[in-house]
C-alpha cells in the first residue's frame, strides 16, 4: 500500500458521534472473494463448463483438479483481478481515513463464506503480504469463523443495538444489545427516526416483535417488497434479493427533510413495489426521487450518510475537457445534501462486482464500548 500522510481534521473527527467508529474489513476479506472467484472461473472454464449452477460443494469436490490446473498453467486473469482489487482497496481505505480520521476507522476480520462448507483456495497472490501492511491500524477481532458484511453484523437504533444471529449465533444478549434479524442491516434503510424495512422481515416472529417495539419508541416504520432479481439490470441481479439497500436509500437533506431515493427498475418491477414505495414515503414523511438505472454505476445507491449528514459516495462521474461530469445520482445528491457535504472516495467497481456489495454493505458505525462487548460475548 503506498505511503500517504493523513491529517485528522476537526471536521473529519466530528462526522461520527462521540465514542463511535467506522468499521471496514481488512483486505484479506476481499482477497478471499478473489480466490473463490478465481477457483470458480477455473471450474467453469476448464473443468466442467456444462455445469449450469456450480456450487461451493462442486468446487470442494474438484479442489484437487483446480489446484493442479493452477500449478500447471497459472491463472493470469486472477492475478490481474487481484491487482485491481488491491488498488481499489488501498484507495478506498485512504478515502475513508480522510473522511473520518485514522483513529476513527477500525478494521474488522470478516470472513467470507458462500455456504456453510468453507474452503480456502490457495491461489498464490500478494494478499497476505498486503494484509500485513495495514496491521498498524486499529482493528476489532471477532470470533474465528465469523462471516458477514460489516453492515449485516448489527444495526443501531438509538441506544439499542440489534445483533444479527446469523453473524453471531452465540451472542449473549443484554437489555441494550439484542439478538434479532432486525440487525441485518441490508434489510433496512434508516434516517433520523424513520426506518424502511424489507417485507421479508415480516416472516420472522422475533423481528416483528422488535419492529413493533421500535414503533412504540416513536420510530416511523414502513415496509417495501424484496427485489425480483430477473427484473433488475444485469449488474444488480446478484445482489441479495432480501436486501433493499442496493435499490433504495433514505437520507436527510440539507433542507432537514427526509428523502427516499430508489432505482427506477426497482419501482417498476411490479405494481406492488411502486405502490409500496409511494406508501413508505408517505408513512415516514419522505420526499421521493427516482433515479434512472442508466444514470448510476454498479450499486451506487449503496452509499453511506454519516451522522453529521455528510454523504460518502464513490466517484462515478467522468472527467471531460470541461471538468467533472456528474452522474444522475451524483447530481441528485448534490441537490439534496449540497456538494460541500459530499465526500468523494475512489470508484470501487471491481470490489462491488466481486463481493456483490456496495460501500454501505462494506461499512458500519458502532460505539467502541459495544464492539468491546461484542468481541468478548459472541464466542
Amino acid at each position: 500500500m503506498p505511503e500517504r500522510e493523513h491529517r485528522a481534521t476537526t471536521e473529519s473527527q466530528e462526522r461520527l458521534r462521540p465514542g463511535e467508529v467506522l468499521l471496514f474489513p481488512k483486505p484479506g476479506y476481499f482477497m478471499q472473494h478473489v480466490r473463490y472467484a478465481g477457483a470458480l472461473a477455473i471450474y467453469r472454464r476448464y473443468i466442467n463448463p456444462l455445469d449450469p449452477n456450480p456450487s461451493e460443494v462442486n468446487l470442494a469436490v474438484h479442489e484437487p483438479q483446480i489446484q493442479e490446473h493452477i500449478r500447471q498453467y497459472g491463472f493470469q486473469e486472477f492475478h490481474e483481478y487481484e491487482r485491481k482489487v488491491i488498488t481499489e482497496y488501498s484507495d478506498l481505505l485512504n478515502g475513508l481515513i480522510d473522511a473520518v480520521g485514522e483513529d476513527n476507522l477500525h478494521l474488522t476480520n470478516n470472513s467470507f463464506s458462500p455456504s456453510e462448507n468453507t474452503h480456502t483456495y490457495t491461489l498464490e497472490g500478494r494478499s497476505t503480504a498486503y494484509d500485513n501492511q495495514v496491521v498498524h491500524m486499529q482493528s476489532i477481532t471477532f470470533p474465528a469463523g465469523f462471516h458477514a458484511f460489516p453492515r449485516d453484523m448489527f444495526t443501531q437504533f438509538g441506544r439499542t443495538i440489534f445483533v444479527n444471529p446469523w453473524a453471531f449465533p452465540r451472542f449473549r444478549e443484554t437489555n441494550q444489545y439484542r439478538k434479532s434479524r432486525v440487525g441485518e442491516g441490508g434489510m433496512s434503510v434508516i434516517a433520523k427516526n424513520a426506518i424502511i424495512f424489507s417485507e421479508k422481515l415480516q416472516e420472522d416472529k422475533t423481528a416483528i416483535r422488535d419492529i413493533k417495539a421500535l414503533e412504540q419508541r416513536g420510530y416511523k416504520v414502513a415496509f417495501v417488497p424484496p427485489v425480483i432479481r430477473e427484473k433488475q439490470p444485469p449488474d444488480r441481479q446478484e445482489f441479495a434479493e432480501n436486501h433493499i439497500d442496493g435499490h433504495c436509500a433514505l437520507i436527510m437533506g440539507k433542507d432537514k427533510k427526509l428523502h427516499l431515493l430508489f432505482a427506477l427498475s426497482y419501482a417498476e418491477q411490479d405494481r406492488k413495489t411502486l405502490r409500496a414505495l409511494v406508501g413508505a414515503g408517505r408513512k415516514v414523511d419522505a420526499e421521493m426521487a427516482a433515479v434512472q438505472d442508466s444514470e448510476m454505476a454498479h450499486l451506487d445507491l449503496n452509499f453511506i450518510q454519516l451522522p453529521d449528514g455528510s454523504v460518502v459516495y464513490p466517484v462515478t462521474g467522468r472527467e471531460t475537457t470541461e471538468g467533472y461530469l456528474a452522474s444522475g445520482l451524483d447530481r441528485a445528491l448534490i441537490d439534496l445534501v449540497g456538494g460541500e457535504n459530499i465526500i468523494y472516495v475512489p470508484s470501487v467497481v471491481n470490489m462491488t462486482r466481486l463481493t456483490r456489495a456496495g460501500l454501505r454493505c462494506m461499512t458500519n458505525t458502532a460505539p467502541v464500548n459495544f464492539l468491546t462487548y461484542l468481541a468478548r460475548n459472541a464466542v
